[in-house]
This record gives C-alpha cells, sequence and structure tokens, in this order.
C-alpha cells in the first residue's frame, strides 16, 4: 500500500512552493519453514520463526517532498530552483528470500583434497559434514528500511533570445543499505613480535590453519546488514538553445563525486559491480603463506566523474 498527497501553493507572484507526503509501508512477510539466526553470532543454533524480521521494518517510512521556485527580479528571465526529498527503499522479497531458501535445514559436506585425494571411481569418500554456515542471510534484527536523501539547487538565467545558462548543484546521502559481511569472522591473535595473525600454517599439508572464530560452534555467517552509507555531489552547468531560427544546440558540463561503502549487489538484487577505485580505512600488508596481516580493512569505495556533452540540428554550427 503507498499513499501520495500533494499541494502547489503560490506563495507570491513570484514565490511557489510544492510540497508533498509519501507514505510507503509494507508487510512483514510470513515465512513457512522459516530457519534463521535470531542473534548471529551469538544465537546457539539456527531457530524457526514466523517472519522475516523480528518486527516491521517499513513502518517509519514516511517520504517528505519539498519544492522551490523564486523569481527574484520579476521579470520571468532569472529563477532559482531548489528541492529536497526523502526515498525509501522498500525491502522487497528478491532481498531476503534468498537468506531462507539456502540455510539450514540444508547442510554442506566437506571433503579435504589435500588430505583425502579424489579417486576413481568414487572420488568423494571421506564427506564430513561442515560446521553450520549461512551464505546469503539477512539480519533478522533489521528495524529500518534504507532510504535516500536527495537535494538540489539551480540558477537559471535565460542570456540570449531562447537561450538558457544553467548552474546547479545536487547532491545525495544513503543510510541502511544492505551490505553482507561475515558477522562470525576469525578472531586475530598477537604474536610475541607484534604482528596480528589470523591463522598459522599446517605443519604436513599446504594451507592454513584459522584460528576460532567469535562462535566456534559455526563458519561462515554472511549476513547482509543495513549499516552502509553513500554520499554524491556534484557541480551540473548547461547552455540550452531552444529550436528557434532553424538552430537548436545544447552543451553541458558536469563534475560529480562519490563515496559508499557496499558497491554492488546483494540477495536477489540485480545489477553488477563497476569500476571503482578502492580506498581502505586502514593499511594492509598481508603474508598470505603464514596467514598473517597488519589489519583487516574495511573498504570504501569512491568514483569520480567528469563529463560534457553537446548537439546541434538544423544549419547550427557545433558549440
Amino acid at each position: 500500500m503507498t499513499a501520495y498527497v500533494q499541494d502547489e501553493w503560490k506563495a507570491s507572484s513570484t514565490l511557489t512552493l510544492n510540497l508533498g507526503l509519501r507514505y510507503a509501508p509494507t508487510t512483514n512477510a510470513t515465512v513457512a519453514p522459516g530457519i534463521t539466526l535470531v542473534d548471529p553470532p551469538r544465537s546457539p543454533a539456527f531457530t524457526p520463526v514466523d517472519t522475516v524480521f523480528v518486527k516491521n521494518a517499513s513502518l517509519k517510512n514516511f517520504d517528505p517532498r519539498l519544492g522551490v521556485v523564486y523569481d527574484p527580479f520579476g521579470d520571468h528571465r532569472t529563477a532559482i530552483r531548489a528541492g529536497f526529498g526523502v526515498f525509501h527503499n522498500v525491502i522487497a522479497p528478491r532481498v531476503y528470500g534468498s537468506a531462507y531458501y539456502l540455510n539450514p535445514p540444508y547442510v554442506i559436506g566437506r571433503q579435504d583434497l589435500s588430505v583425502v585425494p579424489p579417486s576413481f571411481p568414487t572420488p568423494f569418500t571421506a564427506v564430513a559434514a561442515a560446521l553450520p554456515t549461512q551464505s546469503q542471510g539477512i539480519d533478522y534484527q533489521t528495524r529500518n528500511t534504507p532510504y535516500q536523501e536527495q537535494w538540489n539547487i539551480n540558477l537559471q538565467r535565460e542570456v540570449f533570445q531562447s537561450t538558457l545558462a544553467t548552474i546547479g548543484y545536487i547532491g545525495s546521502r544513503s543510510v541502511n543499505l544492505f551490505k553482507q559481511r561475515d558477522l562470525n569472522p576469525v578472531t586475530p591473535r598477537t604474536l610475541a613480535d607484534g604482528t596480528v595473525v589470523y591463522g598459522l600454517p599446517r605443519a604436513t599439508a599446504v594451507g592454513i590453519v584459522p584460528n576460532p572464530r567469535v562462535n566456534p560452534a559455526f563458519s561462515t555467517l554472511n549476513t547482509g546488514t543495513s549499516f552502509a552509507t553513500s554520499t554524491y555531489h556534484s557541480l551540473q552547468t548547461s547552455l540550452n538553445r531552444r529550436f528557434y531560427r532553424s538552430v537548436q544546440a545544447q552543451v553541458a558540463y558536469t563534475w560529480s563525486t562519490c563515496t559508499d561503502m557496499s558497491s554492488g549487489n546483494f540477495g536477489g538484487e540485480g545489477g553488477r559491480r563497476r569500476p571503482t577505485r578502492t580506498i581502505p580505512r586502514t593499511t594492509s600488508d598481508r603474508a598470505a603463506s603464514a596467514g598473517r596481516t597488519r589489519s583487516e580493512p574495511a573498504a570504501w569505495s569512491r568514483c569520480r566523474s567528469e563529463g560534457t556533452g553537446s548537439s546541434r540540428a538544423g544549419r547550427s554550427a557545433a558549440f
């Protein structure tokens, strides 16, 4: 169910306000059977539940909107526009579905091929049930819906007949974004020389024996939690000549920068990871053969773009 109200108020001959409010709740879906970790990694076992989340995370999905148009000189040649809006991203089944159909009672078996090599015709003869794991979980304690705040302000001026120049700033801020992470990581151990290690080489075989996890009763607990953020800022300019005397042209320039903690998709969400420049929050110096590292970085992604565009039609020359 979605409800929306909007009103336009002409406060004066030079000022117009546009006000709106959207409310977009959804249900807390029922699952049968639903088995999840209620509070990972502290949960002692996977627990049957009746709903996807402990509470309905969408009941606070109020999205206010505000738009302002101002003609400072009253000559209809200059306009100042500004807007602000909140946009909730309702948590859909494609996000949490995989958290329930990939979790136990399905169990993954494991055979260490370095200890028991496969042989023909029965390659897997020593398959042992691995510790309970979670590959596509969702935080059962999720209480907030991801949302984005968007804002913009621009100045537009008619510089010649049928020709408009525009300069503006557009920004956004997203919070409570879902990001998948292991909630049951390997615990670090500090050696006498101050080096932090997360495991040690095996004595008689290839590989590393990891340190115990936070909860030794489980293996990896990959879980989508709503803690990630992103920001976007851009300067946008354009010069636009509307079709007049057989000439139409436009040139535009955009400079933008964005920073986020979760570039990629999650659950059943579509899309693909785009090339970004990863900036670790801490320095890392790994020695894979010994399983050593100075720190475990949480990566941010930052992208910056600049662009120009132009078009022409009729008998115009290129700008």
